[in-house]
């Protein structure tokens, strides 16, 4: 199963489970976190290029 199938976030009205990029709720039709909406390339590209500017940043001082 791809991550984009699996349901990751919970709408917060009603509990609902919700896919990664859904933009509203499937039951209640309340609109997705922010951070819901956000494409995967960026949801997990920024963590990780803040850790390497981090490790980076260390090693040079």
């Amino acid at each position: 199963m791809s991550l984009r199938n699996r349901r990751l976030f919970n709408c917060r009205s009603c509990g609902h489970n919700m896919r990664l990029g859904a933009t509203e709720c499937g039951s209640c039709y309340q609109p997705a976190p922010q951070i819901n909406r956000l494409p995967l390339p960026l949801l997990l590209g920024l963590p990780l290029a803040a850790l390497v500017a981090v490790a980076m940043w260390a090693s040079a001082h």
